[in-house]
């Protein structure tokens, strides 16, 4: 019965996972083969590519695909690349130059095509050791006795002090030519997962974006509760499980003696024999792993940076509460509209409602032409005056916005010479000037650094906002201390 249960069960996750997964839609879809051939040839060498290169390579793919009668339709490429993107195969990135790149889902795909292959035994013996390395050393660091952890380490140092023996006396043991390329192996395709990786980051800060802006739909909130919020919800992305997991993975990887020595051990494994058997795409990968994975990491700090401030500008701006309101009003007459239509009232019924009209005389097509506003101006009368080079305060204070690194720095400043503060004496001796952007700025900070916290204990602090009027604010009490903060305070994620 257990069994049949679990079976069941099962049938429903997969049935699910079948209809809402965009990575087995992409693998169950007509031209699967194609579209993940694209994608590994369209992200080879970046992650990230202008939407204009793509259009280029997918159109020149089309064109080659329909001659040899491999592609059938006369869909534009343009119009395959939004409905991949509205698949969820890849997203698109708006700035300056529309970007894109792959997402999780597509990654998971590649992974199961491209694996589908090339399966040794050899293989799996490579990924073995490495989960008997990762169970051993997990066990040590989760076992809460000194006394077994010791016991786990004098263990480790006698295997290397035989091996040290060994070395000494002359006994070299040699790995055959396959275990040396199956570990090869091995070592790229754990860098292929760690850049895919990026890409599942990304999707989950997206995804934890969406529900914090969802939950505020329908919540009615003041002032005040939209700064408690804004606090509360700012904190979400970076202490999501994936947002831990990936600031300890960026700071492993800001190690300059760590990522130093990552790159040294990577050099010198390519100039061995063994790694000739690898292709020029896969050696060439290896060697700028570091490179890459600093590049992807310093991309989804940018973007995280990103979605806290449109969420905090998002929060600020009510646009939820608007947004609501207009979204009830539409419900409202789509529900009179299909009320009216239940009781058979044809939509030509007249009704009292009468909107302001009247007759339009036309006496030649030119007379219709739409205003044109450049017929009214008049040029003769102007006089031309050299641009300012500097703007006015009025413009500047529009300008201005509160950088949380340069708080962080006055902060640690103020904790060097004076010792552990709470925020709101830190706010006695360096008085807001920005109003609560710069209080919520304190409290990111104090949050970055782990500042200590005492259960229900609060601070009131007084400040003028920029419109001049006088806030009181309850905070959390938060302790900072100088010992806290990094040596690279610009490396804190807030």
């Amino acid at each position: 019965m257990r069994l049949r249960m679990s079976f069941r069960g099962n049938i429903y996750k997969f049935n699910r996972l079948q209809h809402e997964h965009a990575a087995w839609s992409l693998l169950r879809a007509n031209n699967s083969s194609m579209i993940i051939a694209f994608l590994v040839d369209l992200f080879a060498d970046e992650s990230e590519v202008p939407y204009e290169q793509a259009r280029v390579a997918l159109e020149a793919n089309l064109t080659m695909a329909r001659d040899t009668g491999l592609w059938e339709t006369d869909t534009s490429a343009p119009t395959y690349l939004n409905q991949w993107v509205q698949a969820g195969w890849m997203r698109d990135r708006r700035g300056e130059e529309t970007t894109l790149a792959k997402t999780d889902a597509a990654e998971v795909a590649i992974r199961f095509a491209q694996g589908l292959e090339g399966r040794t035994a050899g293989a799996s013996a490579s990924r073995l050791m490495i989960f008997q390395d990762a169970v051993r050393n997990t066990a040590i660091d989760l076992n809460p006795s000194p006394e077994a952890r010791i016991i786990h380490l004098e263990a480790q140092m006698g295997a290397l002090k035989r091996q040290i023996d060994d070395l000494r006396s002359g006994h070299v043991n040699h790995l055959s030519e396959d275990e040396q390329f199956q570990r090869l192996m091995a070592i790229y395709d754990l860098g292929n997962q760690l850049t895919g990786d990026f890409s599942l980051v990304e999707d989950n800060i997206r995804r934890i974006d969406q529900q914090i802006r969802t939950s505020m739909y329908d919540s009615d909130q003041n002032r005040g509760d939209t700064l408690s919020l804004l606090l509360e919800k700012e904190s979400i992305l970076a202490m999501s499980a994936p947002g831990q997991a990936f600031d300890g993975f960026y700071q492993l990887l800001r190690d300059d003696t760590r990522s130093g020595e990552l790159r040294e051990r990577l050099r010198e494994i390519l100039t061995r024999h063994v790694a000739e058997r690898l292709t020029s795409k896969q050696r060439r990968f290896l060697a700028k792993l570091v490179d890459i994975l600093a590049a992807e990491s310093d991309r989804v700090i940018t973007h995280r940076r990103r979605t806290e401030e449109s969420l905090r500008v998002y929060i600020e701006s009510n646009t939820a509460k608007e947004r609501k309101v207009v979204d009830d009003l539409l419900k409202h007459l789509a529900k009179q509209a299909l009320h009216l239509k239940e009781l058979g009232v044809s939509p030509k019924t007249p009704t009292r409602l009468s909107l302001p009209s009247g007759s339009l005389k036309v006496h030649s097509p030119a007379s219709i032409r739409l205003y044109d506003p450049e017929d009214a101006i008049i040029l003769d009368s102007f006089e031309e005056n050299t641009p300012s080079s500097t703007l006015s305060n009025s413009a500047l204070a529009m300008l201005d916005a509160v950088d949380v690194h340069a708080v962080a720095h006055e902060v640690h400043d103020i904790l060097v010479e004076q010792g552990p503060m709470t925020i709101s004496q830190l706010i006695s001796r360096r008085p807001i000037e920005s109003g609560h952007e710069e209080l919520i700025a304190h409290i990111r900070v104090a949050r970055a650094v782990h500042a200590t916290m005492p259960d229900g204990e609060y601070d009131r602090v007084e400040f003028v906002d920029r419109d001049g009027s006088r806030i009181r604010a309850t905070i959390p009490t938060l302790i900072l201390s100088a010992d806290l903060f990094p040596e690279d305070i610009d490396a804190l994620a807030m």
